[in-house]
């Protein structure tokens, strides 16, 4: 028995570190969301297979979890966007059309509710591996920092669904507060400066947390456009998420223009493209979520606003509305 349990943890070292050195280095090039939460959906199950009960591939899982909620996060929003569609276009004089609405809303909901929870695990393998975060800075080799990053970002994604689920899986508010302080952990410069934006965003959500003077949504707007310069625009979707959660529409214009804006001036960094195109799509989601609201449909151009007075696009001399697209 003491040799199969050796034999099961020499495994989970070695899964554990091929993932991180192997799989996440290569992943990160590759700018295809879909492929990854996929491959985070399948790897989560054998990361456990692989591990006993006192010890997982704690860095592999924090990785496999964060990615598969990307899944279910994707099935979420769209089913957002679906209710917020018919509420807008479709006549509500029909039963069935409410029947419809409050449907795609209950699918909304249960999709945040898996989202958050497998955002929270990620989170709660790195406690696992780290300890209780948000304490003393624990010990980080260089090449497990994406992995801690993975977790910093899983944690609030955890607070935001689960909120929008209902509270389905129960993850604390207090999260939020313990994020902030462990974001200190990794040099922000380094990482885009999402780890300062995250908590300047978070003095600006959670009352009694912002340091006397400082005027914490000014400063994440602006460590925000110090990280995009890099290329990995993660910071810019981080803003956009916690402005659209403190009910701020204006400064979340504000972020969506200046992530568009800034798309149009640096490439993406192919190392880490992954992570940009994520960041793009976490941003275009509130952009549509912005322009359905308004207009009925979705963002023709990221980094656009809706304006109030779109007519609708059928022409007074019946030519077919069809025949070129009005937004070229």
């Amino acid at each position: 028995m003491l040799f199969l349990l050796g034999f099961l943890g020499c495994i989970t070292k070695t899964v554990d570190r091929l993932t991180i050195d192997q799989i996440l280095k290569d992943g990160q090039t590759i700018p295809d969301t879909r492929k990854v939460c996929a491959l985070g959906e399948s790897l989560s199950h054998i990361l456990l297979a692989t591990g006993t009960p006192e010890k997982n591939a704690n860095l592999a899982l924090i990785i496999g979890n964060g990615t598969a909620a990307i899944c279910a996060q994707k099935e979420a929003w769209e089913q957002e966007l679906l209710a917020e569609k018919m509420k807008r276009n479709l006549p509500l004089d029909v039963g069935y059309r409410i029947a419809e609405i409050k449907d795609a809303k209950i699918q909304a909901e249960r999709w945040h509710g898996l989202a958050a929870q497998r955002f929270y695990r990620s989170f709660k393998y790195a406690e696992k591996e780290y300890g209780v975060l948000g304490e003393d800075c624990p010990k980080i080799k260089e090449k497990d920092e994406p992995a801690y990053f993975v977790a910093l970002i899983s944690g609030v994604f955890a607070v935001l669904h689960d909120k929008s689920s209902g509270g389905q899986v129960g993850v604390s508010l207090e999260l939020l507060p313990k994020i902030a302080r462990a974001s200190e952990c990794l040099n922000s410069e380094k990482w885009w400066n999402v780890p300062s934006t995250l908590q300047a965003g978070i003095w600006a959500t959670i009352p009694g947390l912002t340091p006397e003077g400082v005027l914490p949504w000014d400063v994440m707007m602006t460590e925000a456009a110090k990280g995009a310069d890099s290329g990995v625009r993660v910071a810019w979707a981080v803003a956009a998420l916690l402005a659209n959660n403190a009910g701020k529409e204006e400064l979340l214009e504000k972020v969506l223009i200046a992530h568009g804006d800034n798309l149009g001036m640096v490439e993406p960094n192919k190392n880490w493209a992954f992570f940009d195109k994520f960041a793009f799509e976490v941003s275009l989601q509130q952009s549509d979520m912005l322009w359905m609201q308004e207009v009925g449909y979705r963002t023709p151009k990221f980094g656009t606003l809706p304006e109030e007075d779109v007519e609708n696009i059928i022409p007074d001399d019946g030519e077919d509305p069809f025949g070129a697209d009005p937004f070229q």
